[in-house]
C-alpha cells in the first residue's frame, strides 16, 4: 500500500484545477469558434506541436528522438 505525500496531493490538486480551466477554455473557444469541435482541436493541437518544439530542441530531445528512430529501423 502507497503512502500519502504532500507532492502528490499537490500534484493531484494542480492537475484537477488545469483540468477545470481547460473546460472553461475549451467551452468560450467553442463559442468563438461558432460550436465547430474539429477546428477547435485543430487549433489547438497546431498551438502544442509549436509551442512545444521549443523546450524540445533546447532539451536535445528531438536529436534523441531522430537517434532512436535511426536505430529502430
Amino acid at each position: 500500500m502507497g503512502t500519502l505525500s504532500i507532492y502528490g496531493v499537490i500534484s493531484g490538486v494542480t492537475s484537477s484545477l488545469f483540468v477545470a480551466l481547460n473546460g472553461i477554455y475549451t467551452k468560450k473557444a467553442l463559442e468563438m469558434e461558432s460550436m465547430d469541435s474539429v477546428k477547435l482541436t485543430l487549433h489547438v493541437n497546431v498551438n502544442a506541436s509549436v509551442l512545444l518544439m521549443v523546450p524540445s530542441i533546447l532539451t536535445g530531445q528531438v536529436e534523441t528522438r531522430c537517434r532512436f528512430l535511426y536505430y529502430m529501423f
